[in-house]
């Protein structure tokens, strides 16, 4: 019997063709050939970009994991492209389908994208149900794996996941509860939210003093430079409340470890070395502080492992460490329930019988 292997394509074949395509069709604009035969030429370059640069990326991902729905990315992008390439004003095919075609484009994209989203979030509830309380149901990480069905990309998963859990965090999330047996606070005592609180105060006097600044110079620099500020300051406000609603967690068999939004690690009980209560001092190249400014930030508990993990940082960015530095609230009772949990008889009867299987 043999089995196919599914493989992935590369990325310069998966996202180099489209590319190749719109490159194409802006070169074609600024030919004096396609402004001597503007009617014929629009048509063929929205044939192109609409049709063929989609159907040639399906072509590529046919035998892949790849989700096929992300091929309404590349149509999307061909939208996008036709309305910066080909003016409307000079065509009225290319004017008729900008107004009429287009809409209907783009609502059946959202619409399908949206019960995309919808479909993923059915699924991954009842996968966390059948795993009981293995995961939680944290919105980060849920809308991480969420968006890495729907856009099929992890990396733009993980980016888009950051920024719509910015709007959550700042507007709708809620303080979790902390019962300091299984959850355990991490902001109560450190000071951390009052350290970022000012932070974010100076950042807003900061964008307030460069707007008046620039505007003496060039009030559309001015504006710019304060639209992003401003969304520097929604994204510290945002982490500052995630810090409340992401709290760390014992399971049965793995440690659930949040700083707000700037750090995420699952550590396995059977990947630990060492855990214990670390006083403040030297802090070496090798231990990664769960924190998003480590050097402001207070951490308490150390845990060392046998194997190096890959903790999840800001907008996806990753990191493999094997010592990790973070802080809870209650250390001690935190490392008490802790190695009650480790030592739970069902457990330990699957830990000795995995041990047993792994000797004989």
């Amino acid at each position: 019997m043999t089995t196919s292997t599914i493989r992935t394509p590369s990325r310069l074949l998966l996202f180099g063709i489209p590319t190749f395509i719109f490159f194409t069709c802006y070169l074609i604009t600024l030919s004096p050939i396609f402004k001597n035969n503007n009617q014929l030429f629009s048509l063929a370059i929205l044939g192109d970009l609409l049709i063929t640069a989609p159907l040639l990326y399906l072509f590529v991902i046919r035998r892949s994991s790849i989700s096929k729905t992300t091929v309404l990315r590349i149509v999307f992008w061909g939208i996008v492209v036709a309305g910066i390439i080909l003016k409307a004003e000079s065509n009225q095919v290319v004017h008729f389908l900008k107004i009429f075609i287009s809409p209907v484009i783009e609502t059946t994209l959202i619409i399908v994208l949206v019960r995309k989203f919808v479909q993923a979030n059915k699924i991954y509830k009842v996968e966390v149900a059948a795993k009981g309380a293995e995961v939680s149901l944290d919105f980060l990480a849920q809308c991480r794996k969420i968006l890495i069905q729907v856009l099929g990309n992890k990396k733009a998963a993980d980016i888009f996941a950051s920024e719509i859990s910015v709007f959550y965090y700042s507007f709708f999330s809620r303080t979790a509860f902390v019962d300091n047996q299984n959850t355990f606070s991490n902001y109560k005592k450190s000071g951390v939210t009052m350290v970022l609180g000012c932070l974010l105060f100076v950042f807003l006097i900061e964008a307030t003093g460069t707007h008046f600044l620039f505007a003496h110079w060039n009030k559309t620099t001015a504006w710019i430079i304060t639209g992003l500020s401003a969304y520097t300051c929604l994204q510290l406000f945002a982490h500052i409340r995630s810090i409340k609603a992401r709290v760390n967690v014992i399971h049965e068999n793995v440690l659930e470890l949040h700083m707000g939004m700037a750090a995420d690690a699952i550590v396995e009980f059977d990947n630990i070395e060492k855990i214990e209560v670390w006083k403040r001092g030297e802090v070496d190249k090798s231990i990664f502080r769960i924190a998003l400014i480590g050097g402001l930030e207070t951490q308490n508990i150390l845990i060392e492992l046998k194997e190096p993990i890959e903790i999840i940082r800001m907008f996806g960015m990753k990191k493999k460490a094997n010592k990790i530095l973070f802080y809870v609230d209650e250390p001690e009772k935190f490392l008490e329930r802790f190695v009650k949990t480790f030592f739970l008889p069902q457990r330990t009867q699957s830990f000795s019988q995995r041990l047993q299987r792994k000797i004989s």
